[in-house]
């Protein structure tokens, strides 16, 4: 029987025997005892996207942004509404023009318990099909850094829909500006950072599935966008009739507002084809619109309106501004939140899909300990299956067979060799494949790589993990179920959870060998921040 465990750190070497267990796990191969003690790098994992547009659409100095928003929020009126705040529609021009009316709708959420926030942006610069969400795990402001949601981005990277790419980030700012204003009204959250690109209708139907296993009572969701863009400056005017242009431009708002205010994507869609009406955040929209309608008892009201002409008085080209907030009840937990009982709910793996994983592995091992280096051939001799395409972390561990012979050259215990990847940044083939031999030639805690001779006594086992989820303290951890990760500032360290139990530590002894591991004095478990995540574990010696 495959047993469920959970495992440590992103692209790390594992500790996975007694002897490893005071080993460093938390870089790309297992750490090399150190001659003397150095400051702590930044951690491998954390890849951050950096501010694009701080200082030309906000202030680029964290004091004099937060003093600026200070002074937004301050001459701010909100409307009082009923029920909490789900979802906003957000402006997303540069804070002189629209700050007003975006701050108007977050300083709704001022005060709610929200931990997660999903934000739909729109791509400007980019053609992009279907959805992006960059390869990173924090987007930076001057008001500091903002955590991913793992769980959940790793949840929508599995949809066919939702890929990573890094071109359609370039200077972009629909989602970037949302952000620093989202920082002054929440004490902490974590952050699903989602453009939006062309839509077919299928899609939104399928994204919003996908979307609908994250949200829960703790969600925030914001589509950014700004409403019409009218005038030579955008190329586009509003239809001829009765009244000014100020008039017309509000008709043609007042329709498209209506129609988001009913739920209505469909009818938005069709009314932006009719008029023609340079809605830029349309799609982001329609895909909010898509989710709330899931939601029985939504209710839709207009905060903030107006236009960039209100702002400078010049009507020969104007963008519209307006804030629109959504109050009702997203389901107590999530889907997602379910899923965290056990890797086998999140990813479940077939006996067949398992023997293949496995084959897969030995087959990378011996081809990749031949050549020297990873042997990509071996996909040609283990073709991937369509069910092993899904995006998974995974740990590959290599076992020595005691006394089989004197080749295998362990270290005095059964370990060989073990490292993964915990990310779900590829599939679980791929990741398996380059694992299996990463395992073999890269571990850096055996004086030699592993060789042709040995490999008859070598023995494989996999670990597929489930993403690693934020926990509230300690208190949470599992002793024996959970991998445990701990994070200082830019210290952080993993144990595997086999670790604990084959040492007989509690889960505060456990947490202050996790706290020197990363570099730090024993008590700061209690002030560190904790992810955990679990996998399933099978073997050769299971399969045989």
């Amino acid at each position: 029987m495959a047993r469920l465990l959970a495992l440590g750190l992103a692209f790390a070497a594992c500790a996975c025997t007694k002897q490893a267990a005071s080993q460093a796990a938390s870089t790309k191969t297992a750490a090399k005892p150190a001659a003397a003690p150095k400051p702590a790098p930044a951690p491998e994992t954390k890849r951050i996207r950096r501010a694009q547009v701080a200082g030309s659409w906000y202030p680029g100095d964290g004091k004099r942004l937060a003093a600026d928003l200070d002074r937004i929020f301050a001459d701010t009126k909100p409307p009082k509404l009923d029920g909490k705040v789900m979802a906003l529609i957000s402006p997303h021009a540069g804070y002189r023009f629209s700050g007003k009316a975006a701050a108007t709708g977050y300083a709704l959420v001022r005060g709610q318990d929200v931990r997660r926030v999903i934000v739909l942006a729109v791509p400007h610069r980019f053609p992009l099909r279907g959805a992006s969400i960059p390869d990173v795990t924090h987007f930076e402001t001057p008001l500091g850094l903002i955590p991913l949601d793992a769980a959940a981005v790793a949840r929508l990277r599995r949809s066919a829909l939702v890929g990573a790419v890094e071109r359609a980030e370039d200077e972009e700012h629909s989602l970037e500006i949302q952000l620093p204003l989202l920082q002054r009204v929440l004490p902490s959250f974590t952050l699903v950072p989602m453009l939006v690109g062309d839509m077919r209708e299928a899609d939104y139907a399928e994204l919003a599935s996908v979307l609908a296993e994250i949200v829960d009572e703790q969600t925030l969701v914001v589509a950014s966008s700004d409403f019409t863009h009218r005038g030579d400056n955008y190329g586009y005017e509003v239809p001829a009739g009765k009244g000014s242009v100020q008039e017309r431009l509000a008709r043609v708002d007042d329709a498209s507002v209506e129609r988001i205010l009913k739920l209505d994507r469909r009818g938005l869609l069709a009314h932006a084809e009719k008029t023609g009406t340079t809605i830029c955040g349309l799609r982001p929209i329609g895909l909010l619109l898509e989710l709330l309608g899931k939601i029985s008892g939504v209710r839709g009201q207009v905060t903030s309106r107006y236009t960039s002409g209100d702002v400078t008085g010049d009507w020969s080209s104007t963008v519209s501004y307006i804030d629109i907030a959504f109050t009702g009840k997203w389901p107590r937990a999530s889907r997602l939140e379910a899923a965290r009982a056990g890797g086998e709910k999140m990813f479940p793996l077939s006996q067949e899909e398992r023997t293949t994983l496995l084959k897969l592995a030995r087959t990378s091992l011996e081809m990749s300990v031949r050549k020297g280096s990873f042997d990509a051939e071996v996909k040609k001799a283990v073709p991937i299956v369509p069910s092993l395409s899904r995006k998974a972390g995974a740990f590959v561990t290599l076992k020595c067979k005691m006394g089989g012979d004197s080749r295998c050259q362990a270290r005095g215990d059964d370990l060989r060799g073990c490292i993964g990847t915990i990310e779900p940044v590829d599939s679980v083939y791929d990741t398996v494949a380059r694992r299996a031999a990463s395992a073999a030639l890269e571990d850096s805690r055996f004086p030699h790589t592993v060789g042709v001779a040995e490999l008859p006594f070598v023995t494989i086992e996999i670990s597929v993990l489930t993403p690693p989820v934020p926990v509230k303290g300690p208190e949470e951890i599992v002793i024996g179920k959970h991998g445990i990760i701990l994070g200082v500032g830019w210290n952080s360290a993993t144990f595997l959870p086999q670790v604990a139990p084959e040492q007989g530590w509690d889960r505060e002894t456990t947490l202050r060998h996790l706290a020197r591991k990363a570099g730090l004095p024993a008590d700061a478990w209690k002030k560190a921040e904790y992810k955990v995540y679990e996998a399933i574990v099978f073997g050769e010696d299971e399969h045989r």
